[in-house]
């Protein structure tokens, strides 16, 4: 793709320092004030972005949409901006950008169907809106999921239809990363005699290169900040307690308690080295973008994959428990019993309630036509025969 001619330069924004990237950063430029820049932020702990409408999500989802969301916000977008999200099917990005900036103008774009507004159905190789559409174009956890050779032209295509911000989100190669992602899909593999479907894509298209990505920005002349989100270690025990958890059937409902209690104690001091994802926020006006990272100590990722392999041999062991368990009858069937005898009571008792309301609601409606019809106007009315 040729060189785009670039934006009008913005004088530089207030930076924070070097990003607790294990990529290198561009040197930020000298601070100056400028009225027209977007708010800046010492790091993404943003209070008066409330995030609490996320908490009913999985915690993966939580933490890289809240990630996006403080983004979002520091960059001044959630005032009338208009963004586009690539791979957003079927929405749920845009429902939580929304919901959170009501004034946010949101187009999703993906190449499966679906009857909403705002949304297209198109490929990321060849955006179907004009040069410079949108404020800021968002790809989060898409990237992964397209071939190694269209990745490059996606990333061109975001920068082509966007008037300054492209904020790309993703699983990027390292050692922790792709052991972490292997042994969750053959733990998945194991209890449920299938392999995890997204992360099965992971390993088959091979995870992007976070260099690749930084250099296709940075050589339009964009300047490039990458936020840490979401450590490896915690993914990596949250996915396989889940699965553990799916794998007993009388346990699942723990599994979105346990993402709640994430989400809400341990997220927000969550995103540091090694990180599952990366998230690169891209300035097309080769400005500094005026955010950064909270500054976090990185953990030694040699570490790290030695925790992994001790956590990953402990949950097959849970897992071939679990299993033989499931597999002996005696043992489970008075737990299943017991467990659909107080599903089917629940059952009974919510059809008791819907009936006595139902039958409520006919009394009250019942009331108000006794009343309609001894009003004047009723008998009026019935007396010259119009009703």
């Amino acid at each position: 793709m040729s060189k785009k001619k670039r934006l009008k330069q913005h004088p530089p924004a207030p930076s924070f320092g070097r990003p607790a990237s294990s990529a290198p950063q561009k040197p930020a430029a000298a601070p100056q004030e400028n009225p027209d820049s977007p708010p800046h932020a010492a790091d993404l702990s943003l209070p008066d972005v409330n995030l609490q409408s996320l908490e009913s999500q999985s915690f993966d989802v939580y933490q890289r949409f809240s990630a996006f969301c403080r983004i979002i916000a520091a960059l001044g977008l959630g005032k009338g901006a208009a963004v586009l999200d690539i791979g957003g099917y079927p929405g749920t990005l845009t429902d939580t950008l929304t919901a959170i900036f009501p004034d946010i103008k949101c187009t999703t774009l993906d190449v499966t169907p679906c009857e909403r507004p705002g949304y297209v159905v198109g490929s990321a190789t060849a955006l179907p809106f004009e040069e410079k559409s949108f404020d800021a174009v968002i790809s989060s956890e898409t990237l992964e999921h397209l071939h190694r050779d269209v990745r490059t032209p996606a990333i061109h295509e975001m920068m082509r239809v966007s008037r300054r911000w492209v904020i790309i989100g993703a699983p990027f190669r390292s050692p922790s990363v792709e052991f972490a992602e292997e042994r969750v899909n053959a733990l998945h593999q194991r209890c449920f005699m299938k392999p995890y479907g997204w992360l099965e894509e992971h390993i088959l298209n091979v995870l992007p290169e976070i260099e690749a990505v930084r250099g296709a920005l940075e050589e339009n002349g964009a300047s490039v900040v990458i936020f840490p989100n979401g450590a490896v270690l915690s993914w990596f025990i949250m996915e396989t307690v889940q699965i553990l958890l799916e794998t007993f059937p009388m346990l699942f409902p723990v599994k979105a308690s346990l993402s709640l209690r994430f989400s809400r104690l341990w997220a927000a001091d969550d995103d540091r080295e090694p990180a599952y994802r990366h998230i690169l926020v891209a300035d097309m006006t080769g400005v500094a973008p005026p955010i950064a990272p909270p500054v976090l100590p990185p953990t030694d990722e040699e570490a790290v994959v030695k925790k992994l392999r001790a956590l990953d041999e402990l949950s097959h062991e849970i897992a071939g428990q679990i299993l033989r368990l499931l597999s002996d009858s005696s043992q489970t069937s008075p737990i299943i019993t017991t467990r659909y005898i107080r599903q089917i009571e629940e059952i009974i008792a919510y059809q008791e309630r819907e009936q006595k309301r139902l039958q409520e609601t006919v009394k009250r409606q019942d009331s108000y036509l006794k009343q309609l019809r001894s009003s004047f106007l009723f008998r009026l009315l019935h007396k010259l025969k119009i009703l």
